[in-house]
């Protein structure tokens, strides 16, 4: 396979979505809850003697922050404050939770299919 294709390919910015639960305290010490929705591209880096792409922060891949807003019920809204260093670290959280989640998914499946092994090699 062609050498820069495979690398356009493994660093083409991956399209994610972070949503974050978020209380607020409204009018009249009325409680709000809603959601903060964070919309980016994790562009990974390339290694070029390992010929793979890297995916961590510490390994040059970046975040780029494409639209943010806060869902309350069914109305959408602008985020008042926050600064872009808060909202990469949001999107660098969530994707260390969807790793650490898929990880768990595959241990969980190697666990049960080692399960079901075990009385196999036994016979």
């Amino acid at each position: 396979q062609d050498p820069d294709f495979t690398r356009l390919m493994e660093t083409a910015p991956k399209h994610q979505q972070g949503r974050k639960p978020i209380t607020f305290t409204g009018p009249f010490g009325t409680r709000l809850d809603g959601e903060l929705i964070v919309d980016f591209a994790h562009h990974p880096a390339w290694d070029d003697v390992a010929f793979e792409p890297r995916m961590a922060k510490l390994q040059g891949a970046r975040i780029e922050v494409l639209q943010v807003c806060i869902r309350i019920g069914g109305r959408t809204m602008d985020v008042p404050e926050a600064t872009q260093a808060e909202l990469e670290q949001l999107c660098w959280d969530f994707l260390h939770l969807e790793q650490a989640e898929e990880e768990a998914r595959a241990a969980k499946r190697q666990k049960e299919w080692a399960c079901r092994q075990a009385p196999e090699a036994s016979q």
